[in-house]
């Protein structure tokens, strides 16, 4: 009897000390694919301005940033400067081997309150006003100018008085054979001078506000074709100024 109890004892150890070791292993494994994500200063800055990306990704090794307006870079913390004010989704893509993550977020850009922009060969310009006058004497006209820091790049708008005055809301003829001083003048990156008065066709500048008198606003916009003394073109489209005087 003492036999038996002795084998049943030895079985019943022994099967305790196996089932332990047939228990099925945890096979949760540590996710190890990239997660894109960034965080960014200066958004909200008047354009044109620089905003710094900071790469928070994981488990990533190359990255691919798209700005949202036809930049990109594959830079892991870029720098981004943005000249025209509007909302542009940014995205950053992280990559590790044949594995991405992707995410995006909104960067707002605020229009100054002194600028001329518009679109030239399928390009968007931006660059502040440098400076603005305002001619009392005969003819009665107004001239903006603006230009990027390089001085490669700039632009002259001038509107004379007519016999309708400084009427808020017209077209203005611009062309070779309007009033002398109604013009725009472009010195472009091609080193060459587009003017609307070499210009056949009429090119036109409007003005939606104007106001002489202290802090008032100039607002408008022109769009035409502009020509070379050599006679090349250039077209610009969807031009707008804003200029507020503070003297």
């Amino acid at each position: 009897m003492r036999k038996i109890t002795f084998i049943l004892t030895a079985l019943v150890l022994a099967v305790s000390l196996i089932l332990p070791s047939c228990k099925k292993k945890d096979t949760k494994t540590e996710d190890l694919s990239p997660k894109a994500s960034f965080t960014m200063t200066n958004n909200g800055c008047t354009g044109p301005c620089i905003i710094t990306f900071a790469n928070t990704s994981t488990n990533a090794d190359a990255f691919a940033w798209d700005f949202g307006d036809g930049e990109t870079s594959d830079q892991k913390n870029p720098t981004h400067q943005y000249s025209a004010e509007g909302t542009y989704v940014v995205k950053l893509t992280a990559n590790k081997g044949s594995l991405s993550n992707s995410t995006t977020q909104n960067v707002s850009i605020a229009a100054p309150a002194n600028f001329i922009s518009y679109y030239a060969r399928g390009k968007f310009y931006s660059f502040p006003v440098l400076s603005a006058s305002r001619f009392s004497g005969s003819p009665r006209h107004l001239t903006l100018e603006g230009s990027y820091p390089s001085g490669l790049h700039d632009i002259t708008l001038s509107h004379e008085e007519s016999s309708l005055g400084f009427s808020p809301g017209i077209n203005v003829t611009m062309d070779k054979n309007s009033l002398p001083k109604n013009f725009i003048s472009l010195k472009y990156i091609d080193g060459k001078v587009y003017s609307s008065r070499n210009v056949n066709a009429d090119g036109f500048l409007f003005f939606q506000e104007l106001k002489f008198q202290k802090d008032a606003k100039l607002s408008g916009k022109f769009s035409g074709d502009l020509v070379s003394s050599a006679g090349d073109t250039i077209s610009l489209s969807t031009g707008k100024y804003s200029l507020i005087f503070k003297d």
